[in-house]
Formats: C-alpha cells, structure tokens, sequence
C-alpha cells in the first residue's frame, strides 16, 4: 500500500514553507584597504562565509587582518543597497571589489574548496 500527501508549491515537500531567498556580501580589511565580495545567493551550501572570505582573501591578497563579516539582505537589491552604503564609511580607504562570490567550504579541512559561480548556483553545480 503506498500512502502519499499532495506536496503544496513553495513548500520543502513536508509541508514546511520553504525559506525565503537572501543574499549576502562579505567585507573586511585593513586600516588603508577595505576588500568587498560581490553580492550572492545564500543556499544550504552556501551559508556561513565569513571564514571562507576570509581564507580567499588571505589567499589571493595576503590579507590577516581583523576579521571579515558578512551582511545578509531580503533581495539581491537590498543586500546591494546596503554594500553601496556601507562602502562609503571609510572615507581615505581604498575599496577593492574582489570576484569572491560564495564558496563551497571542504568539511575536512575547513578550507574553501572552490568558489561558487552564479552559474553554478543557478543549474545546482559543483556542490552550490
């Protein structure tokens, strides 16, 4: 006997609503040089990129600084909204804009295991 519930559309199958696309960019820097990523979708996988933006920027910049973070918005637009602010609070800093855009972090060695494209995200690819 099979015994099967109607799914309703936006929900996780269960149910349960799914959740809500947001994004996010990552920031950090030094006294002279702030580093900002670009904007990305959060997904399961991709969650938590502080300390993977901090490993790419320690990677492709040489940066040990003080610790990066990362700010969340509603929509791409909020969250690209709130860059642009954000990026007018070090006046006499140079502001970098970096490809980061997400990545995937390896479960074994805490390292980031390859960044996530949009085109990634979008067709589910490489983990993203």
């Amino acid at each position: 006997m099979l015994c099967a519930s109607p799914i309703s559309a936006g929900s996780l199958g269960n149910g349960a609503a799914q959740r809500a696309a947001s994004y996010e960019y990552c920031y950090g820097g030094t006294p002279n040089t702030v580093y900002f990523s670009r904007t990305f979708a959060v997904t399961s996988s991709v969650t938590g990129q502080r300390v993977p933006f901090e490993h790419y920027l320690a990677a492709t910049y040489g940066f040990h600084g003080p610790a990066a973070q990362c700010i969340t918005g509603a929509s791409r637009a909020e969250a690209e909204h709130d860059e642009a602010t954000r990026k007018t609070w070090f006046p006499g800093r140079q502001i970098v804009q970096v490809e980061w855009a997400g990545g995937v972090v390896d479960p074994h060695s805490g390292s980031v295991a390859h960044a996530c494209s949009d085109a990634d995200r979008a067709h589910g690819r490489n983990g993203c």
